[in-house]
């Protein structure tokens, strides 16, 4: 902020990691490739003004409805913080102004150094010099620069002048007609020798207010120098980009809420921005709820989409949390974009590959007999099970390989179930740190979630979280298949109908074949995975926790085609083991459930689910999934 503030520009170096980007640039690519630059005659919206708009220059707005991924950059926490805390003098919400992919190509010369005020009338609200909140330049707008590839003095990094904000005596617009008798009105006049290159690495942003003087270099090489330009207004500013019409509702609705919001599906103060809803004056966010019915009501609805950038962002995250609540009370399934996982998990899932072609001889090595943790098979490798208890023997057409975090062994397991080491096979060296790499990072995110959860809720910070401060984890390795030339049960499953045992289950899957069942249809719904999303639902103990506000849903996975295998990583979070669990009531409500340890319960769930006999306690205990069917939730 302080080098903003004097010197009108900052970078931020590698902020996304180089798997996001390149995700980005393999998204816009299609769209960008058949574009034809001034120079082999394509149109130019400005032709008075060619020299700034380049004869070597592609742009192209409407990005986030082209390259989905690239709402991690507009709606960016760091980013966000930033534009807020120099727009917030002007404004009770801002807005996107503009976001455009550039890219210049070989030959292209250099952009004529100017300011960013071309689009918003001569206008001057702002505090004065001396006044709380003075910013130079900031009152129409902060930009973000996001560099796709490396920028560098050759290729056209932005020439900027630092401290050209804070002038008074310089106004260059370089896009609009100017009168001789304007020309004559500008004062300082800059130069090259002012400028200094912005060049930065891919993944980096260049942040700047819109007074500060900058243009593109020249770029000398053979190569391609492309970024995307993300500009943010004061939300009552009349747009540069009309993104009402570049990202349309049917488009718009498939976007994190916090990108929604900003694009102007959104009110500025009470009625700023508002329309009719339902034959009443309503908010733009309630008609994109009706068009993705964010609160599905069919089976053929799909779960409703939340991004973790809306988490993260402290302007977000009460939104997000309003609808958390939604999908947990309704389903308690939904999808989760923006988790930031995909190279973690991508990583793991080779190297799960790796392990599930191994031999039998091989995986057995490290099978639930050589578990050092109770129940033994809470560990290592499961060649076969069934998760529904009214369909032992049934086996499901999967093999798993099950771990948790790492633990020292305990002196006699039986004390401190679910809780010590994994085995490891010498064969797949890679597997133990790949693995275990994803295991981490979802605990994290899990209990990221938690605290949504806490926030939904309406409950103290710490309500939930402080009883998962020592966890029960498992996650598992899945590998589905359907052999060729077996003859199988036409009736068996990939992984049959059950519900999960604890709090939060985070799903990475590789394929088609989830479904969850929607009661008052009695069908299954498809939840087929979404690119760069996490499957998140809630389990049986987050139910009883909530007093059956939050939902755990039954679901179940179809085999894959015979021949075809499907793989996926499941994360299961529970409670510590000594937690006592009582039900959460709202005012006036009666309990539901009894106040129950979170081990026994997961425990008990085990020892159903892998076909032991039901003591009494246990049988009432998980009524809800022997019989899931009747106590699937009634809306999803």
């Amino acid at each position: 902020m302080e080098a903003l503030r004097t010197q009108g520009c900052a970078i931020i170096e590698d902020l996304i990691p180089e798997s996001h980007m390149a995700r980005i640039s393999e998204e816009l690519e299609p769209h960008v490739a058949g574009r034809a630059v001034a120079a082999e005659g394509a149109g130019v919206m400005l032709p008075e003004h060619a020299d700034f708009m380049g004869n070597r220059t592609k742009r192209m707005l409407g990005v986030l409805g082209k390259a989905p991924s690239i709402c991690e950059l507009a709606a960016h926490p760091t980013v966000l913080s930033v534009a807020e805390a120099l727009l917030a003098p002007y404004c009770e919400r801002m807005q996107l102004h503009i976001g455009m992919f550039r890219r210049l190509c070989p030959g292209e010369g250099k952009q004529p150094l100017h300011q960013d005020r071309h689009s918003v009338p001569a206008m001057d609200l702002k505090p004065g010099r001396g006044e709380p909140g003075y910013f130079p330049g900031a009152q129409w707008g902060v930009a973000a620069l996001w560099a796709l590839s490396d920028c560098t003095e050759m290729n056209g990094a932005t020439r900027v002048i630092p401290g050209s904000h804070l002038r008074e005596d310089v106004n260059l617009d370089m896009t609009l007609k100017r009168t001789r008798a304007q020309e004559k009105e500008v004062g300082w006049k800059p130069s090259e020798e002012d400028c200094v290159l912005a060049t930065m690495p891919r993944g980096s942003v260049l942040l700047y207010p819109s007074a500060t003087v900058h243009g593109a270099s020249a770029n000398r090489t053979d190569g391609f120098r492309d970024v995307c330009l993300f500009a943010y207004s004061p939300a009552w500013v009349r747009q540069e980009e009309n993104m009402y019409l570049t990202t349309p509702p049917a488009v718009a609705v498939k976007l994190p809420p916090v990108v929604q919001e900003l694009i102007g599906y959104s009110l500025h103060g009470q009625v700023l921005g508002m329309v009719d809803v339902q034959g009443d004056m309503g908010n733009p966010m309630d008609l994109l709820q009706e068009a993705n019915c964010i609160a599905p009501t069919t089976p053929h609805s799909s779960l409703p989409i939340l991004s973790r950038l809306d988490l993260q962002c402290p302007a977000s995250r009460k939104a997000f949390a309003a609808s958390l609540r939604v999908a947990c009370e309704q389903s308690g399934f939904l999808y989760l974009v923006d988790h930031g996982l995909d190279v973690k998990l991508e990583t793991a899932q080779r190297a799960l590959k790796r392990f599930f072609d191994q031999p039998t001889e091989v995986k057995s090595k490290i099978g639930t007999s050589a578990s050092r943790v109770f129940p033994a098979h809470s560990r290592g490798w499961v060649a076969n099970e069934t998760l529904d208890p009214s369909q032992q023997g049934k086996l499901d057409l999967k093999e798993s390989l099950e771990v948790g975090l790492e633990r020292p062994e305990e002196v006699d397991p039986k004390v401190r179930p679910f809780r010590g080491p994994n085995n490891w096979p010498r064969e797949v060296p890679e597997l133990e740190q790949d693995f275990m790499t994803s295991v981490r990072a979802l605990h994290d995110l899990s209990m990221d979630l938690l605290g949504a959860l806490e926030d939904a809720l309406d409950v103290e910070p710490g309500t939930l979280s402080n009883l998962c401060d020592d966890p029960m984890v498992l996650c598992r390795g899945l590998h589905y298949y359907t052999p060729w030339g077996t003859e199988v049960d036409p009736m068996s499953l990939g992984c049959s109908a059950h519900t999960d045992y604890g709090l939060i289950s985070l799903l990475h899957q590789t394929g088609p074949g989830l479904q969850v069942l929607h009661a008052k249809t009695e069908t299954w719904m498809d939840v087929d995975p979404l690119p760069g999303s996490l499957v998140v639902n809630l389990g049986d103990l987050m139910q009883r926790w909530t007093n059956g506000r939050f939902k755990s849903t039954v679901h179940r996975v179809l085999p894959p085609a015979p021949g075809v295998t499907r793989q996926c990583i499941g994360f299961f979070l529970d409670a510590n083991y000594d937690a006592v669990i009582e039900p959460l009531r709202q005012p006036g409500e009666k309990s539901q459930y009894l106040s129950i340890l979170a081990g026994e319960h997961k425990l008990a769930k085990f020892h159903v689910q892998s076909g032991s006999k039901l003591d009494a306690s246990s049988e009432e205990l998980f009524h809800r999934t022997l019989h899931a069917p009747k106590f699937a939730t009634s809306a999803l």
